[in-house]
């Protein structure tokens, strides 16, 4: 069977549990923030990306810094809208766009007591 051609993802942030598996080599992660983002991931859609506020807040401002891509330059628009171009392509089209996020309201997420506040990133 071939793989899938798009896929989801659900992105949480905190402490996990890593363990080696003896047999496979490969680490295995265990905790309450591995659960709350596989929960997160069955509730996208194909081809999206959503996070928890959390994920959000403690990586939004990095993965949007000068830092992230150091061969971009970060240009803003009049509408607010940050984009990015290899600083050898001033005259070309932005290439790469800035990480953006729209909150989609807390959910209740099977097994998870309270609501969590979960974002569609893009």
């Amino acid at each position: 069977m071939p793989p899938p051609t798009h896929t989801q993802a659900g992105i949480d942030w905190g402490t996990v549990k890593a363990d080696l598996h003896a047999a496979t080599a490969r680490v295995d992660f265990r905790g309450k923030v591995m659960n709350r983002a596989a929960r997160i991931s069955s509730m996208a859609k194909c081809g999206q990306v959503w996070c928890s506020r959390g994920a959000w807040e403690a990586a939004a401002h990095e993965i949007n810094s000068p830092k992230a891509f150091p061969d971009e330059i970060i240009e803003e628009a009049e509408d607010g809208v940050r984009t990015m171009m290899h600083s050898d392509e001033h005259l070309v089209k932005p290439r790469i766009q800035c990480v953006h996020a729209t909150p989609l309201g807390p959910h209740q997420l099977k097994g998870i007591a309270q609501h969590v506040e979960i974002y569609h990133c893009y």
